[in-house]
């Protein structure tokens, strides 16, 4: 008897110490704001700009080409009717680049996944997507985004950035394949919080 209840104790000491151990590791550090992060990643989006036009917009512009055409129509009959020389029927106007100079255009999506680990809750974010060479602490690209997302306390939300430079801006992340890619590590700084009732936490390191 006596064994089972020295077993059940060395049992419940090792919980509570795991729990104990678990807490403190989800505490947020004192750089941060009240947020952790819990993970982060980044793709390449290719997008065709043809298809960024409101189709509203498009069918109200082709619906006046048609009545300029008409009307167009109608005064040519008139002047025929009269031996005199026609108007041409005028050209339809593009307010799109033509499909020969229509590209498709690279963006890059940041996104990083926190949670509200403070005691308040938070109306805004800037944070920091860092690049650094793997062994050492050179810095190779560095992007900066603003997240205005609502995170309640204990909550946990992605945060989304969108840029038009690739993640070092010195080489295509096109041709980042899994090797290259290695050759990087990448770090997430979060440089100041706003929380909703006004109050501000900043950086120590930030500029």
């Amino acid at each position: 008897m006596f064994r089972v209840m020295k077993l059940l104790l060395a049992a419940l000491i090792g919980l509570l110490l795991s729990t104990c151990a678990l807490a403190q590791s989800a505490m947020p550090t004192s750089d941060s704001g009240g947020l952790i992060v819990t993970g982060q990643k980044w793709r390449r989006d290719l997008r065709d700009p043809s298809l960024d036009r409101d189709p509203v917009e498009e069918t109200n512009d082709n619906m006046a080409a048609e009545r300029r055409r008409r009307d167009v129509d109608q005064t040519n009959d008139l002047l025929r009717a009269q031996g005199m020389p026609v108007r041409d029927v005028p050209a339809p106007e593009l307010k799109s680049e033509p499909t020969s100079r229509r590209e498709a255009r690279a963006a890059y999506i940041y996104e990083i996944k926190v949670r509200n680990a403070g005691d308040k809750e938070i109306a805004s974010v800037i944070w920091e997507y860092v690049f650094q060479e793997i062994g050492s602490d050179k810095e190779v690209g560095r992007r900066r985004f603003e997240g205005k997302e609502t995170i309640a306390r204990g909550k946990t939300r992605i945060l989304v950035g969108r840029s038009a430079i690739p993640p070092t801006g010195t080489i295509d992340a096109s041709k980042l394949k899994s090797k290259t890619a290695e050759k990087y590590a990448e770090k997430i700084v979060i440089v100041s919080v706003v929380y909703s009732d006004g109050s501000k936490w900043r950086s120590a390191d930030s500029n």
